[in-house]
């Protein structure tokens, strides 16, 4: 198996977010199925969304520059997680993204699957690998600002990694709070209440798990990665942590 070696240590961490968003209150919640409140079960979804840009030709037509496409075969996606360790596609070589992911100033890269409610039907959205870069010289500052990569900014900030790949962070407590081990997943609960159209009600699960720290990523083949795809994290064993206190239903 061709492997390709890392400058430094790099953290990994991979999520799946599951997320309803709906306006109003009432009738309302009647009408929406019962999944559509914290389903913590395997993936429903059986198609995909995504965003196509359309041609310039086609945009001085009068056609608007995206146009939302859904398919019922998954995009393939780059990156995957087997027996613990990072991996990547074959064909995310041919496309040049070793390149511009595994820099030297590499800190993290952030794994992110996606699915939403949507008319009764769960859709899922491509993958997404994202990177956090530090070129300091200091340490203690290399995760400082890794939390914007994290969906909805919800995860908590991690201000440190030990050599164990333990992530930290600090809490009201003078004492460094553990936030997750290596091989741990965690699924968090969240709800925002509605406060306009554009900040609709939303009820959101988020699967996280940390892979820890590595200094080798595989390459495999497409068929590989898309059987490790992000939603395996529903079925994983986790612990459950719920933000819904003091909110209201």
């Amino acid at each position: 198996m061709t492997q390709i070696t890392l400058s430094r240590p790099t953290l990994f961490i991979e999520f799946f977010v599951r997320e309803v968003s709906f306006q109003g209150k009432g009738n309302q919640r009647t009408m929406l199925p019962s999944d559509a409140f914290f389903y913590t079960g395997p993936s429903k979804a059986i198609s995909w969304t995504f965003w196509q840009q359309n041609s310039i030709r086609a945009q001085k037509m009068g056609v608007e520059r995206w146009q939302k496409k859904r398919q019922a075969t998954p995009p393939p996606p780059l990156m995957a997680f087997i027996e613990q360790r990072p991996t990547i596609s074959a064909s995310a070589i041919d496309q040049g993204m070793d390149k511009i992911w595994f820099t030297t100033d590499l800190a993290a890269v952030v794994c992110i699957g996606e699915e939403f409610l949507q008319q009764n039907e769960w859709l899922r959205l491509p993958d997404r690998v994202l990177t956090h870069r530090y070129g300091g010289e200091h340490d203690c500052f290399r995760y400082l600002h890794m939390h914007k990569q994290f969906p909805h900014d919800r995860f908590c900030h991690v201000t440190d990694v030990d050599t164990q790949g333990v992530m930290w962070s600090i809490g009201s407590t003078p004492a460094p709070i553990k936030v997750l081990s290596p091989g741990e997943t965690c699924c968090y609960l969240w709800r925002r209440v509605e406060t306009s159209h554009r900040h609709p009600n939303l009820n959101m699960v988020m699967f996280v798990k940390s892979y820890g720290l590595h200094e080798q990523v595989s390459i495999v083949t497409p068929e590989e990665i898309l059987r490790n795809d992000s939603s395996r994290l529903c079925e994983e064993i986790f612990t459950l942590r719920d933000f819904r206190q003091h909110q209201r239903v």
